[in-house]
């Protein structure tokens, strides 16, 4: 089956494009476009592709940096414990990121589920959170939006952190980081920019008492 259509259409026998995928429901959206999951022909392997309208990304120069950012991190950063950049090509009309398709969901929503979780679970994610940050460290890449809703599960249970909220840092100082994020982990995240965060663990701070106090108030 191809992506457009009734009628397959041939994969493009000289680069990765959509010819290669088959396109199926839409699982997100976002302010440029959508996310839908989608299987790679040859493989069979399910993936995420999130599609971006040109139109929409180029109404501002701000727009284009944030979505060309996100490309150049994606791709820089490779980690198991980071949501990579698999493929990247366009249409006419879109832009298109393939990355892994995390089936899990995200830490916020099984909080919110489950509102405890053991200490060894909790450290466990930390453990993968942290390895995920110190890739993005050894890269001269800061996060700046480090909360729950950013770390994602895969389908074994792995963490991954969502590294669309992130900078390449000339210095990891706070004139470099942008104050996103839930008002929950403001306080965590100024004492870790105190001073600035030189280590992933440092860095973690901001959104470890989540996962803490969720271990304990059972």
């Amino acid at each position: 089956m191809g992506c457009f259509g009734s009628k397959p259409i041939p994969p493009n026998p000289n680069e990765v494009d959509l010819t290669h995928f088959e396109l199926l429901k839409v699982v997100g959206k976002g302010g440029f476009g959508k996310v839908n999951a989608i299987t790679k022909l040859d493989t069979g392997e399910l993936m995420a592709l999130k599609r971006m309208e040109k139109y929409a990304v180029l109404q501002s120069s701000s727009h284009l940096k944030m979505v060309w950012i996100e490309r150049k991190i994606m791709s820089l950063t490779a980690s198991p414990f980071l949501c990579n950049l698999l493929y990247a090509f366009e249409s006419e009309r879109e832009l298109f990121l393939v990355m892994p398709f995390m089936q899990g969901g995200d830490l916020r929503f099984h909080l919110k589920e489950r509102g405890t979780m053991p200490v060894s679970t909790a450290c466990f994610y930390a453990a993968e959170m942290i390895l995920g940050l110190q890739a993005m460290h050894e890269k001269r890449v800061v996060f700046r939006d480090l909360k729950p809703d950013n770390m994602l599960l895969d389908a074994d249970g792995h963490l991954r952190i969502r590294s669309a909220h992130a900078d390449e840092g000339r210095r990891a100082g706070v004139d470099e980081i942008a104050w996103r994020g839930l008002v929950t982990y403001l306080f965590f995240l100024a004492l870790a920019l105190s001073p600035p965060p030189r280590s992933p663990l440092r860095a973690a701070t901001s959104v470890l008492p989540a996962f803490l106090r969720s271990a304990t108030t059972g």
